[in-house]
C-alpha cells in the first residue's frame, strides 16, 4: 500500500509492513479458548423468574380459562398466574 491510504493506517496506528525491527516480536500466545457451554440450568435460569406464555397458557387451561392458541395473552389471565402464583405482575411477556 502507497500514498495516501498507508499514511492514514499508519496514523490510525495499523502497522502496513515489518520495519525489520525486534520491537514488537510475534505473539506466541495460544488465542483464548471459547467459553464452555451452558448447561440446561443455566439457560432456565431467566425463566424462572417470569413464566413463559405457553407455561401460562397450558396453566390457563388446566383452570378451564378460554385461552387462544397463538398469540399474546390477555391482561386478564396474566392477572389470573400472578394471583394464583402469589407473585406480582411485572412486565408481562
Amino acid at each position: 500500500m502507497y500514498g495516501k491510504r498507508r499514511r492514514t493506517l499508519t496514523r490510525l496506528g495499523f502497522t502496513t509492513t515489518t520495519s525489520g525491527s525486534d520491537e514488537h516480536p510475534p505473539a506466541t500466545d495460544t488465542p483464548p479458548h471459547p467459553s464452555p457451554p451452558k448447561t440446561s440450568a443455566e439457560i432456565a435460569q431467566p425463566s424462572d423468574q417470569q413464566p413463559t406464555p405457553s407455561q401460562v397458557r397450558a396453566w390457563a387451561r388446566e383452570q378451564g380459562l378460554p385461552v387462544a392458541d397463538r398469540g399474546r395473552l390477555r391482561p386478564e389471565i396474566w392477572k389470573a398466574w400472578h394471583a394464583a402464583a402469589g407473585t406480582m405482575p411485572g412486565e408481562n411477556p
